[in-house]
C-alpha cells in the first residue's frame, strides 16, 4: 500500500520545490523506518532506512492519530535556529497506522524575501527590531532538531570534559541551562522535564534555574 505514496513522495518534492522536505516512514516495519526521502537527508545525513525521527515517535506514542487523519502545520526550530513549518498525514489500513507521510517546509527563503523588501523600500533598521513577544513559539522539536538528551551531552562535553551530569556543580548546571536557552530549547512544549531527565534533577530545579537568568 506504501508503494504509491513512495511516488507521491517525489511527486511532492517536485511540487513544492527544494525548500520542503517529505518524508515517508513505514510502520509496518520492525523497527519502523523511513522508506522515501524528498529534498533532504535525515539528521546526521541518513537517507532511506534512517529510523523514526523523535516527532514522529511522539506522535505514533500519543494515539492522537485515532482521532484524526492528520496533523498540520505546528511549529519547530532545526538546530541551526532555521524555523520549519510541518506537517503529518497518518496511512491507516482500517484502525491500525502503516504509515506517516511528513511535509516540512523551511521558512528561510520567505525571511530573505521579507528582508529583502524592508531593504529595498529602506526600512532595513526594522530587520534588527525583536519581535519575541509576538513571535508564535514553536511547540514541537522538527525533523531535524537534535535530542534534548544528546544536545545536554553535547555541551557537557564540550565545557566539561563530559562530567556525569549528577556530578555537575550549581553553576556549572546554571551554565548548561543558560545555553539551552541560549539555543531555544525552552521554547519548545515539554522541553522543561526533559532537560530535566538529562540533567538528573527535578523540573522545579529547572525553573528554579530559570528564573535566575537574565530574559531580555
Amino acid at each position: 500500500m506504501l508503494e504509491s505514496y513512495k511516488k507521491l513522495v517525489n511527486f511532492l518534492g517536485l511540487v513544492m520545490g527544494a525548500h520542503c522536505k517529505i518524508v515517508l516512514f513505514d510502520l509496518t516495519q520492525s523497527p519502523p523506518v523511513t522508506v522515501a526521502i524528498a529534498n533532504g537527508t535525515m539528521e546526521g545525513g541518513q537517507g532511506v532506512g534512517a529510523p523514526l525521527t523523535r516527532v514522529a515517535r511522539e506522535i505514533l506514542e500519543s494515539g492522537e492519530w485515532k482521532t484524526c487523519d492528520y496533523k498540520s502545520e505546528f511549529l519547530g526550530r532545526t538546530r541551526k535556529g532555521e524555523v520549519l513549518k510541518s506537517s503529518y498525514f497518518f496511512i491507516k489500513d482500517g484502525e491500525r497506522l502503516i504509515g506517516m507521510l511528513s511535509i516540512n517546509s523551511s521558512a528561510t527563503q520567505y525571511q530573505k524575501l521579507c528582508g529583502d523588501l524592508l531593504r529595498l523600500g529602506g526600512f532595513s533598521d526594522l530587520l534588527t527590531v525583536q519581535a519575541a513577544d509576538t513571535a508564535p513559539a514553536p511547540k514541537h522539536f522538527s525533523e531535524s532538531f537534535m535530542d534534548v538528551g544528546d544536545l545536554v551531552s553535547s555541551i557537557l562535553a564540550e565545557r566539561f570534559a563530559g562530567i556525569s551530569p549528577a556530578r555537575l556543580k550549581q553553576e556549572e548546571r546554571m551554565t548548561v541551562i543558560h545555553t539551552l536557552q541560549e539555543k531555544g530549547v525552552f521554547l519548545i512544549k515539554g522541553a522543561v522535564p526533559e532537560v530535566a531527565q538529562a540533567l538528573s534533577c527535578s523540573e522545579a530545579t529547572i525553573y528554579r534555574y530559570l528564573s535566575k537568568l537574565p530574559h531580555n
